[in-house]
C-alpha cells in the first residue's frame, strides 16, 4: 500500500511522463510520498566559471530502508547566493541540523521524474542509480534492479490525480448527490409502489471515478 494507506498501483500505470514535472511536496495538495533512501547530491554546478560544462552523468548507490514501490525520483537544489545566503529546497520532511531554515510559501520547488517501470522493493535491496544532464533537462534512470521495458501508451495529466486529495473538493461533489437523491426519492414516495418505474442512477464525467 501506498504512504496514505492506498493501493496507488493502477494510478502508476497512467503516471508517468516523458519529462520531470514541478511539484513541491511541502504544499497544501501534495500527493502522499515516501522516501525510499537517503537524500544524495548528485550534480554541483559552479556558475561563477567562465565555462560551464553543458552535460554529463553520474551514478549513485542507495540501500532502500523500507519496503515500497519505487515509482518516481525527486530533485531539488540547493543554491549558494554568498557565503552566508542559501536557498535549500530540500524537503522540510527530510531536513536534518544541517540544512539551511525551512521554507515558507505554497509554491512549486521540486521537481518528479516518474518512471516508466515502477519497481517494488523490499527494505535492504540496492539500487543503482544514473543521473545525468544535458542543456534542457535532468534525467534519473534504474540500472538495477532491472525492470522490464514497458511500452507507455496513455498517460493521466497531474491535475487530475490531484483532485483525488481534494477533500473539499470530493465533498462538495458527495453532498450534491445526497441532496439530488433525497429529491428523487421524494418524489418517489409519492407514487403507488406498484407505479413506480425502476430507478437507475448513472453519473457521467467522473473522470478517475472519485464520485
Amino acid at each position: 500500500s501506498g504512504p496514505d494507506g492506498l493501493d496507488w498501483h493502477a494510478g502508476d500505470e497512467a503516471r508517468w511522463g516523458a519529462f520531470y514535472e514541478a511539484t513541491n511536496l511541502d504544499g497544501s495538495y501534495a500527493e502522499p510520498w515516501r522516501a525510499l533512501g537517503p537524500v544524495h547530491d548528485v550534480f554541483d554546478f559552479d556558475f561563477t566559471e567562465s565555462e560551464v560544462k553543458l552535460s554529463g552523468q553520474t551514478d549513485f548507490h542507495f540501500v532502500a530502508t523500507c519496503d515500497g514501490t519505487l515509482n518516481c525520483i525527486v530533485f531539488w537544489y540547493k543554491l549558494a547566493l554568498t557565503a552566508n545566503v542559501e536557498i535549500d529546497h530540500t524537503p522540510n520532511a527530510l531536513r536534518t541540523h544541517e540544512d539551511a531554515g525551512k521554507v515558507e510559501g505554497d509554491y512549486n520547488r521540486h521537481a518528479t521524474q516518474w518512471l516508466a517501470s515502477p519497481l517494488d522493493i523490499r527494505k535492504g535491496d540496492e539500487i543503482h542509480v544514473r543521473a545525468s544532464y544535458s542543456r534542457s533537462r535532468i534525467r534519473f534512470e534504474v540500472m538495477s534492479p532491472e525492470a522490464p521495458k514497458r511500452d507507455r501508451k496513455t498517460s493521466c495529466p497531474r491535475w487530475l490525480l490531484l483532485r483525488t486529495h481534494d477533500e473539499q473538493r470530493t465533498d462538495a461533489f458527495r453532498k450534491a448527490i445526497e441532496k439530488s437523491l433525497e429529491k428523487i426519492m421524494a418524489i418517489r414516495e409519492e407514487i403507488p409502489k406498484l407505479d413506480r418505474p425502476p430507478l437507475r442512477i448513472a453519473h457521467l464525467g467522473a473522470g478517475l471515478g472519485q464520485i
